[in-house]
């Protein structure tokens, strides 16, 4: 009998012990990804806005019984001068930022940050932790981009890259069986710390190459008596603004008049045509074609002001009737 009551006394014990034990825990696990954020081809005049999707999920296991997990996290974005700045591949810079908000008034910072923008993005999930299967959540969330106008920018596609270090997750969280679990006081206290991650991704956008015409002077050879018994020579210009780092190719076509691979100016409309040539050099060298690759002038764009010299030249032994020849040219860069 002594035995059997010291068990019962025993297994009485160990019942209450149960009933006044601590809220269980289960571990929780969170992780993050972020899209792209793709600016496109832009506009340097205006600004432009392009946004990226974060996406958080927190998984807690099964709980001895079912109960309830909040999670209190905060994502951090580092390089968060502002502005900050996209590279293209001979370094030029391309401004741009990132915001927590479709206003543009919060810079996504980094709780590893430093002033003026060191604001990571804090989110809280709550969410239920069945028995059996253990619980989890997931949201979404919106990163905003824009680019300001930057006129004098350069062509190319331009990238920023947001990956190892230059992102930071960090959560601290609590869970419960009897109710609902607080939340914890900050991503760093008053909580269980979970284990920190990253979010890498990349910013990309194209800055598109440009060319646009200023002026072309027109090409006179002057008036002369007679026939043409010795060659005559002159030239002509063509600006044009080109944006810096923009490689463009300047032809120019054989003109109303040609015959093959001859201009001509022509008289009126009569059948009656004096020959010339246009050139790239002042030694009448380098032929002035429409072909790229092969006769057309070349650069690279500055975002200046660029002239091409065009050289012309009227072959001797032209004996053609008094009148006033002329012929069209058609100007093309491409780029």
């Amino acid at each position: 009998m002594i035995r059997l009551r010291t068990a019962a006394l025993f297994a009485l014990w160990l019942t209450g012990g149960l009933l006044f034990a601590p809220q269980a825990w289960a571990a929780t696990t969170c992780s993050a990804t972020m899209s792209s954020l793709v600016f496109g081809s832009i506009d340097v005049t205006g600004y432009t806005a392009a946004t990226a999707s974060l996406s958080v999920t927190c998984t807690t296991s099964a709980l001895p019984q079912s109960g309830n997990a909040k999670v209190r996290m905060c994502l951090g974005i580092g390089k968060a001068a502002d502005p900050r700045a996209m590279l293209n591949a001979t370094s030029d810079t391309l401004n741009f930022q990132m915001y927590q908000n479709p206003a543009y008034s919060t810079i996504w910072g980094s709780s590893l940050g430093s002033a003026p923008a060191n604001e990571p993005l804090q989110v809280d999930l709550d969410y239920a932790v069945p028995i059996s299967t253990g619980g989890s959540s997931t949201q979404a969330y919106t990163l905003y981009g824009r680019i300001p106008p930057q006129v004098s920018v350069a062509a190319g596609i331009y990238t920023d890259s947001y990956f190892g270090n230059n992102t930071d997750l960090a959560f601290q969280y609590n869970t419960s069986t009897t109710g609902a679990a607080t939340y914890p006081v900050s991503c760093t206290t008053g909580g269980t710390a979970g284990t920190t991650g990253t979010f890498g991704f990349e910013v990309t956008s194209t800055v598109p190459a440009s060319c646009q015409f200023s002026s072309a002077t027109d090409l006179s050879f002057g008036s002369h008596a007679g026939p043409i018994t010795s060659a005559q020579d002159n030239t002509s210009s063509v600006t044009m603004i080109c944006r810096n780092r923009t490689a463009w190719n300047l032809g120019l076509d054989n003109g109303q008049n040609h015959d093959g691979g001859t201009r001509r100016m022509r008289l009126g409309i009569t059948g009656n045509y004096v020959s010339y040539q246009l050139f790239r050099d002042s030694s009448h060298n380098l032929a002035w074609g429409s072909t790229i690759g092969t006769d057309t002038a070349t650069g690279t764009g500055t975002g200046s002001a660029q002239s091409q010299t065009v050289y012309g030249h009227v072959p001797a032994s032209q004996n053609v009737p008094a009148g006033s020849y002329s012929d069209t040219i058609t100007v093309t860069v491409t780029y």
